[in-house]
């Protein structure tokens, strides 16, 4: 097992923080958070329509917030301003202030292929991506990508510059998980576009299948990070995370949900029905359905009749679409038949 590495300036903010001090360790760089500040307005006073209001005055008066993209840079401040920059035009063009979380597919939600979770040992918040469940569908997978980035930000802004573990688990992963573009868009992001809040990353239970991939992954992380990544087996994560803050999936014995119906926003439609209002072809549709035919009969999202053919029903559903008939995916109470118009 590989041993914890943080960045030491990391984890000299990370423990400012948990003994609620950040105040003194922001003081330090005072002189060059106002340098920044002044470089990022004269950005906005050239083009203020790149960034969202919201997010300029996040930068006049959060601190932390300019602290953590100091420390991803060094404390450079010209770098400090393009990371900063760079970030808040992708928040502008992502819109993920102005999505709804009902505006994505039931499914995502329902499968817990990622979510946020309880603290670990350190009083980090954890992330979880559960590899088996991020399966290959086509063009469903830059809807999907948006969803995760959503995540992020909306996480980011919750947890207010706290620092979190990344726990990616590839228990009963094979080939048909070989859905890469999702788990290299989740570490670039982190990466990219969150500063200076990963502690560090478990990889667990890495079959030798999927390394070669894997490692084609890994090089994204810049070499000066890759120390943040520990390969540990099932049996080593209590070290990391206590027992009661552990998911049962991992052996722990917490109960708070984290995939099944309470965690679906109220109003959300299925993949299909999402496929079908945005525009990806309907043949698409069905390969969708192919996907997610196990996770629809465990949860029962569609009334799938006596047959209980999930690829059938949509395969009829297609049909009366394209003979100009709006047939209607029946869906049961958990969503209460709303879907987005």
């Amino acid at each position: 097992m590989s041993t914890i590495n943080v960045e030491t300036e990391n984890k000299s903010a990370q423990n400012d923080d948990n003994n609620n001090n950040s105040s003194s360790s922001v003081d330090k760089y005072a002189s060059l958070i106002e340098e920044v500040r002044a470089k990022f307005h004269k950005m906005v006073q050239n083009d203020p329509s790149q960034f969202d209001e919201e997010e300029i005055q996040r930068v006049n008066e959060d601190d932390m917030f300019v602290k953590r993209f100091l420390l991803s840079r060094k404390r450079k401040v010209d770098a400090t301003v393009d990371m900063m920059a760079n970030t808040l035009r992708w928040v502008k063009r992502e819109g993920f202030t102005r999505i709804p979380l009902n505006a994505f597919p039931a499914e995502v939600f329902l499968i817990g292929a990622l979510f946020d979770y309880e603290k670990d040992l350190q009083n980090n918040y954890t992330i979880y991506i559960r590899v088996c469940y991020i399966l290959r569908c086509g063009y469903m997978v830059p809807h999907l990508i948006r969803w995760a980035s959503k995540f992020f930000y909306e996480l980011d802004q919750r947890v207010q510059g706290s620092f979190y573990a990344v726990i990616i688990d590839f228990a009963d992963c094979g080939l048909r998980n070989c859905e890469y573009e999702f788990i290299y868009h989740a570490i670039n992001t982190v990466r990219s576009y969150l500063p200076a809040c990963v502690s560090y990353i478990l990889v667990v239970d890495l079959p030798k299948i999927l390394r070669y991939g894997w490692n084609v992954i890994k090089r994204i992380v810049p070499a000066d990070q890759r120390k943040l990544l520990n390969f540990v087996t099932r049996n080593e994560i209590d070290q990391y995370i206590g027992k009661e803050n552990l998911p049962d999936f991992l052996g722990g014995t917490c109960t708070r949900p984290h995939k099944g119906l309470p965690m679906v926003p109220d109003g959300c439609p299925t993949a299909v029905e999402y496929g079908i209002r945005c525009g990806i072809p309907l043949e698409e549709c069905l390969k969708v359905a192919r996907v997610y035919e196990p996770i629809v009969k465990q949860y029962g999202i569609y009334d799938l009749g006596e047959d209980g053919d999930l690829v059938a029903l949509v395969e009829k559903e297609i049909k009366s679409r394209k003979e100009g008939k709006a047939a209607g995916l029946n869906i049961l109470n958990p969503f209460n038949g709303r879907l987005l118009s």
